[in-house]
């Protein structure tokens, strides 16, 4: 119901503040899913995450709103002096 999947996507927003929520309907039901992971590997890590206290939750393939890559992240830093990369 709708009240139900709101409920359940204010609950989830509360525990894992840093992850996308959207909920959509399809006929008779709310649907609630989360996150834009640019890969199945990313959803994977996440749903392990989340299986203790969504235990029926599945991964889906659908269009994201793609997040913003941190590049610094992959950045590598080398050392004049020394010749070696600072990670």
């Amino acid at each position: 119901s709708r009240a139900s999947s709101l409920e359940v996507m204010n609950e989830f927003m509360e525990e894992f503040p840093g992850l996308s929520v959207y909920r959509t309907f399809q006929s008779p039901y709310y649907k609630v899913s989360v996150g834009d992971f640019r890969s199945r590997d990313e959803a994977l890590k996440q749903l392990k995450r989340l299986s203790h206290k969504y235990p029926k939750a599945f991964i889906i393939s659908e269009w994201i709103n793609f997040p913003r890559l941190d590049w610094y992240k992959y950045h590598i830093e080398w050392d004049a002096c020394s010749n070696t990369p600072n990670l």
